[in-house]
């Protein structure tokens, strides 16, 4: 079997953004730091890739926002494992709303755990994020943060180098396993901003919100994310309730990925519920 770099399951070596830095832990010792005009990003070195090192279908946060640096901070402390860590939190409801997008999507039955997924095994899945390392914003006059704040989307329209670094490295260049890309967010300007970085073509109409897109051959989807923030999205995507005025785009949303999910994995029988 042969692994892509970054994707082995585990801990990964990557400091490409660090060459400044003596400290070479994960997750610890000193910050990098980036400026695009007002706007300040720092970094933390803690890049992980769980699952399955040659996956049919990959998950991606944009980075690790709040609960996933305190899942961190226990597993460093010897309270959480490892595999505890991705889109997980100590209220633990985040891997439940996960794994009901996925049943949505018809990946996984419903009403079941995913953590197995999490685990070094060849089970289909794996699962990272768009920029492998945290990610803190800070814009002039406001305090920094890891998530809200077009924290996505600022990000990527304006393109500080560790962006361009870890697209290069984890996004155009992952395993030829991969049929299904999951981008976890679903917010217009970071739908768009992501379909625009990585050049997709959309496979929505020209005026439509670009949901799904694909690139070098692969398929690539948004949904919401399985954060609290974003549950009035989930509720409408998961087909819960009728949206409200600012939520109808997941009506489309919901269309656009079903449809992308049965083109990238009609072909490869067996991927659909793999092992869940």
């Amino acid at each position: 079997m042969s692994e892509k770099l970054g994707f082995s399951h585990g801990k990964q070596p990557c400091r490409e953004c660090f060459k400044g830095c003596s400290d070479r832990r994960w997750h610890l010792g000193a910050l990098a730091e980036f400026s695009v005009a007002s706007t300040k990003w720092s970094l933390r070195p803690n890049p992980g890739y769980w699952g399955d090192p040659e996956p049919k279908v990959l998950v991606l946060g944009f980075s690790k926002g709040d609960d996933q640096q305190e899942m961190i901070d226990l597993y460093l402390n010897g309270q959480r494992r490892f595999e505890d860590v991705p889109f997980n939190s100590v209220k633990g409801t985040m891997r439940k709303d996960l794994a009901e997008l996925l049943a949505t999507l018809g990946l996984v039955p419903p009403g079941v755990s995913i953590d197995h997924l999490f685990e070094n095994s060849t089970h289909g899945f794996g699962f990272a994020s768009l920029i492998r390392c945290s990610v803190e914003m800070q814009r002039q006059g406001k305090k920094p943060t890891r998530s809200g704040d077009g924290i996505l989307s600022c990000t990527l329209t304006e393109t500080p180098p560790f962006v361009d670094e870890c697209i290069d490295r984890y996004v155009l260049q992952m395993p030829n396993s991969v049929r299904l890309v999951i981008m976890l967010g679903a917010d217009i300007k970071y739908v768009e901003a992501c379909r625009r970085k990585l050049g997709g073509c959309s496979l929505g109409q020209r005026n439509e919100t670009p949901y799904a897109y694909t690139k070098n051959g692969r398929v690539f989807i948004h949904v919401p994310h399985p954060s609290g923030q974003a549950g009035g999205f989930r509720a409408v995507f998961n087909a819960k309730r009728s949206p409200n005025k600012r939520e109808e785009g997941m009506l489309l949303c919901r269309r656009l990925a079903l449809a992308a999910v049965q083109r990238a994995l009609s072909p490869h029988k067996g991927v659909s519920q793999l092992d869940a």
